[in-house]
């Protein structure tokens, strides 16, 4: 059965537009280069969980009207418009002009833990549950296998309020960790540690980790399930008479002098 947009019901505009199926239908079809500009405006309000039709309540320079059509929101895509919407979002500008595949910035703490806590420390808003998240190709991290164990963190920053529903931004890392490399997961380690909350993991796939690492997925949808912090990475800088999840206790030493080099920010 084909989505029908419109609903035959009165209101301000006489027959009602269903404004996601609309745009569903458009990312069909055909569409000329400049229409990936109008495309993409929709898509990361979307990907931020902002449906279509509440874009006007975030951007209110963007009334429903001009999202009937990608040409007539097209003519409302001015460079303030489309500024502000890169940095309510904390997206590149090119991803959003359709001239590059990169949605976020590259940016990276590895050897330079303070940026992760210069970063930390610039969230204006930290979202309301866990604002550090890691996301890895294995849920059970063990620095005694030989596999792939990648992991990237990202940082949540509340952008606002849509009745009860907390919308963020999202600050990834490209750092790409390796729990099998001794320095990076030591120096991991001792960043969780210092600071000091619980970091949920989230298992992906290769391919997935891949595109985090690049910029080039939204990780909303890669924050699956429930938020749980069973696993938490917090779990391998701890003690057991501090968490009776701890695990590879025996590198609690190491973790400390790694502790202690990023406090003194000897790096």
């Amino acid at each position: 059965m084909s989505e029908d947009i419109f609903e035959f019901k009165p209101n301000f505009y006489g027959v009602g537009i269903d404004l996601k199926a609309l745009w569903k239908k458009i990312r069909r079809q055909p569409h000329r280069p400049i229409d990936v500009v109008a495309i993409r405006f929709v898509e990361v309000f979307e990907k931020h969980g902002v449906a279509v039709t509440q874009i006007p309540r975030l951007l209110p320079t963007i009334d429903l009207s001009q999202l009937a059509s990608s040409s007539q929101l097209l003519s409302s895509l001015t460079d303030k418009v489309l500024e502000t919407t890169s940095d309510l979002f904390g997206v590149r500008r090119e991803w959003l002009e359709g001239t590059s595949s990169q949605i976020y910035p590259l940016r990276s703490c590895y050897k330079q833990p303070h940026r992760f806590f210069e970063e930390l420390r610039a969230l204006a808003s930290p979202a309301t549950l866990l604002p550090v998240r890691a996301f890895t190709t294995d849920n059970n991290l063990d620095y005694r296998k030989s596999s792939n164990q990648r992991l990237e963190l990202v940082l949540l920053e509340r952008v606002d309020w849509l009745g009860d529903e907390e919308i963020v931004r999202y600050r990834p890392f490209s750092d790409g960790w390796e729990w099998c490399y001794e320095r990076t997961r030591l120096e991991l380690k001792a960043i969780v540690a210092n600071y000091g909350h619980p970091v949920p993991l989230f298992q992906i796939s290769q391919k997935d980790m891949d595109a985090l690492y690049s910029g080039e997925v939204f990780p909303r949808a890669l924050l699956k399930g429930s938020l749980s912090t069973f696993p938490s990475l917090e779990d391998y800088c701890m003690p057991l008479n501090r968490n009776v999840r701890a695990r590879e206790t025996e590198e609690l030493e190491s973790v400390a002098v790694y502790q202690k080099a990023i406090a003194l920010q000897h790096w």
